[in-house]
């Protein structure tokens, strides 16, 4: 994985995020759905709006954690065509190493421009739906998320023995959950 230190005005926050059952998309996974504010990112609001007019562009990727914290860990997204632009998202471990998780098992996620507040309220807003092609990321990823599992169950109680053990459990019942399919009605 790659380390790099973002300058400040590249990188966006992810202020909520949660899954929306792809009904007619990708067979009905659920698709992670990421919500941003890009007020002081003119850029990624414009490539969401673009992209309602076109079905493919191209994008790059690359998952990198920070240089002097691994408190963060950050999604580089490089838009060529149709729009050419540049953010990275930041995702707080291991508060938000489930929607990551997530968004690896399904390969892409929704970019979804909004206020501060709850994805909820804005699931009819524009979205853009964003690939993630195997980098080589998730065995690394792996290590990572059964730590912020293990951490997320040791502030909750667990012993470290029995935090190692239930991270485990958890994960494996999280990706069950998201193999779920919603076929079309």
């Amino acid at each position: 994985m790659k380390r790099f230190a973002a300058s400040p005005q590249d990188v966006t926050p992810v202020l909520d995020a949660g899954l929306v059952a792809g009904a007619g998309v990708r067979e009905g996974i659920l698709i992670p759905a990421i919500l941003v504010d890009v007020a002081a990112r003119p850029g990624v609001k414009e490539l969401i709006r673009v992209h309602e007019h076109f079905d493919e562009g191209d994008v790059a990727i690359a998952w990198g954690r920070g240089v002097t914290s691994k408190t963060f860990l950050y999604l580089s997204v490089r838009c060529e065509r149709p729009f050419q632009t540049a953010f990275t998202l930041r995702f707080a471990m291991p508060k938000q190493a489930g929607i990551v998780d997530a968004m690896l098992q399904a390969h892409c996620f929704y970019l979804q421009n909004g206020p501060t507040g709850h994805l909820s309220a804005h699931l009819d807003e524009r979205k853009l739906l964003i690939d993630i092609p195997d980098t080589g990321f998730g065995h690394e990823w792996d290590g990572i998320y059964r730590s912020a599992a293990a951490k997320m169950a040791r502030a909750a109680g667990a012993s470290h023995s029995e935090s190692k053990e239930s991270a485990g459990a958890m994960i494996a019942e999280m990706r069950r959950l998201l193999r779920l399919r919603f076929p079309d009605p």
